[in-house]
């Protein structure tokens, strides 16, 4: 996916972030790596979604959406449960690999799907082409 890094900066025990902004959103999350400088990152995401802070629950709305709420992060995409692989949240044409904790119950394949989670369990790294 690519971001738009808009400010690097470290929390309280050192560790880099970004306030980041993408065609879906925006977010600011830990950063994988040195900080980076800011403009452009090809980027791939991270989740920690079997954190005690992680629910998955049906889209009020489709489409895929990244948004910052206080100290989560919500993020919006199509559930892909039956590819043959693991479970995968489908951000337009990003895959967010899924290790749920807990079953996905009624959350049936290529549905909408919302995961919210603390901010810190998520995380971006960067990568090249």
């Amino acid at each position: 996916m690519l971001v738009h890094v808009r400010t690097a900066f470290a929390d309280s025990a050192g560790r880099p972030w970004v306030a980041l902004r993408t065609a879906l959103g925006s977010a600011a999350v830990r950063w994988g790596g040195p900080p980076p400088a800011t403009g452009p990152h090809r980027v791939e995401w991270t989740v920690d979604d079997t954190a005690p802070g992680a629910r998955f629950h049906p889209a009020r709305r489709p489409g895929p959406r990244i948004a910052a709420r206080g100290r989560t992060l919500a993020m919006r995409g199509r559930l892909v449960r039956d590819g043959g692989g693991p479970p995968h949240l489908l951000l337009g044409s990003t895959a967010v690999l899924l290790d749920p904790a807990a079953p996905l119950g009624e959350l049936a394949d290529g549905t909408w799907t919302e995961l919210v989670l603390p901010a810190a369990d998520a995380a971006v790294y960067p990568y090249t082409v």
